[in-house]
């Protein structure tokens, strides 16, 4: 189910991967501070902003997102480790995670106008935000 993608035993373990995998490589701050700067940051953005959803996870690694979507249907947006800029769509679908890297494509309307435009398939968005609200929609 689209709607009930936090499982907190699941977000849990991978939370408890996540710091194992990045021990090494990063400082855990969560301080009142920190978390606060953050928390202001995510509501100035706008709501084209995949960050500013609560799908959004960013540079997560594959494995730490497949053990997020334990359920058919749980999904997540991550950013791509392979291509820079870009975005992972990783769900779980007849019990096995899939992962679909979101293309992003500059679409030029004339000499002097062009858009950038994402997907997963074939219709085209202009925003990531837009291509959720698509594909859990018509599911």
């Amino acid at each position: 189910d689209f709607n009930s993608y936090r499982d907190p035993a699941a977000a849990l373990d991978a939370a408890v991967d996540y710091v194992k995998f990045s021990r090494d490589q990063f400082i855990l701050d969560c301080s009142v501070e920190k978390l606060r700067r953050e928390l202001e940051e995510e509501l100035k953005m706008s709501g084209e902003e995949p960050r500013s959803h609560a799908w959004y996870h960013g540079a997560i690694p594959r494995q730490v997102a497949e053990n997020m979507v334990q359920r058919d249907g749980d999904f997540l947006i991550r950013d791509s480790v392979s291509s820079p800029g870009s975005y992972v769509l990783t769900c779980q679908w007849r019990n096995a995670a899939q992962h679909f890297k979101i293309n992003k494509k500059v679409v030029m309307l004339n000499e002097a106008y062009s858009r950038v435009e994402y997907r997963v398939d074939r219709e085209g968005f202009d925003n990531v935000p837009s291509l959720i609200r698509f594909y859990v929609g018509n599911r």
